[in-house]
């Protein structure tokens, strides 16, 4: 089973791949998520058709599945394109509606070993976020020259770096905890 997290990573590795020299804005993925979910939507009318008894084309409830897969997908661009870990908010949220429905059914964490890999990701995100606050403060030397650097204004790109490495830290923390009370 993939998580959503696994899935978000293997999302903006593809990203790389797909258009490394261009990245969509939210607009943009919006616009993409609100496309799949009509698509979905279309998919469900026909079927309700068919279930009436109605006039009309038919469709099968496997395009369903691949419709709402693309929702699914598209939720996850936006999150990644809005810079949100989304993993933590699907539970959260869940959970957050059985409470408020006197529901008692909820997601729990489930304490996991953190992956090696994982380890990796975060020693190499931080590396790349103290390179990046470092040249937003005082640029970097290139054939004897200075370049770039905002005097300390950081640029979008490493407030986002900033908020990925935050979350993976949160999520590397409430692992250790768990662990700990093992």
């Amino acid at each position: 089973m993939v998580t959503i997290s696994q899935l978000q990573r293997a999302h903006i590795e593809r990203q790389e791949e797909w258009c490394p020299d261009q990245k969509p804005d939210l607009s943009f993925r919006g616009n993409e998520m609100a496309g799949e979910t009509g698509e979905a939507c279309n998919v469900i009318k026909k079927l309700e058709r068919e279930r009436h008894g109605w006039r009309g084309s038919r469709d099968t409830h496997v395009h369903l599945g691949e419709e709402l897969a693309d929702v699914i997908h598209t939720a996850i661009l936006c999150a990644i394109t809005a810079g949100i870990e989304l993993e933590p908010y699907v539970a959260d949220k869940f959970n957050e509606t059985s409470r408020k429905n006197g529901l008692s059914t909820f997601l729990a964490p489930e304490p996991q070993p953190v992956p090696i890999a994982e380890l990796e990701a975060f020693v190499a995100e931080t590396r790349d976020l103290i390179e990046k606050v470092t040249f937003d403060e005082s640029g970097k030397m290139v054939a004897g020259l200075w370049v770039g650097g905002n005097g300390g204004l950081l640029q979008r790109e490493t407030l986002h770096a900033t908020d990925v490495l935050r979350r993976r830290l949160e999520t590397i923390a409430a692992l250790v905890a768990a662990h700990q009370k093992d």
